[in-house]
């Protein structure tokens, strides 16, 4: 176990560390589950090791995508701005979703009030 135990823990520690929560909580408890059932069977000291060691790989893969990509718009610069101006007409689109919901929501309020004050 002590030897296979920071490979095993890699994607169990990049789920706990997902920023965007695509996984879900349900996922996100049964990972925590998992490392703590980890975490007494394998005693503490030989599970943080493997687990900054572990961490540490994630940050170096994370790095070097963010390496590559950086490398990637000084080399391709059309490819670039096309990236970004589809990351901002995705991030545009999202924000009139979310304010015609928020209008939506809004009118059925002031319907509801409407209707109990009759």
């Amino acid at each position: 176990l002590e030897v296979h135990l920071a490979t095993m823990l890699a994607p169990v520690l990049s789920l706990m560390h997902d920023k965007t929560k695509l996984a879900g909580a349900d996922l996100y408890t049964l990972a925590e589950t998992v490392l703590q059932e980890m975490r007494t069977k394998a005693g503490h000291e030989v599970f943080t090791a493997a687990s900054m060691q572990a961490e540490r790989g994630i940050r170096e893969k994370r790095d070097k995508r963010r390496q590559q990509r950086l490398l990637q718009n000084v080399a391709n610069p059309e490819l670039a701005a096309q990236r970004k101006i589809k990351l901002n007409s995705a991030k545009k689109e999202a924000k009139k979703r979310k304010q015609k919901e928020e209008r939506k929501t809004a009118k059925t309020l002031q319907r509801r009030k409407r209707y109990n004050k009759r």
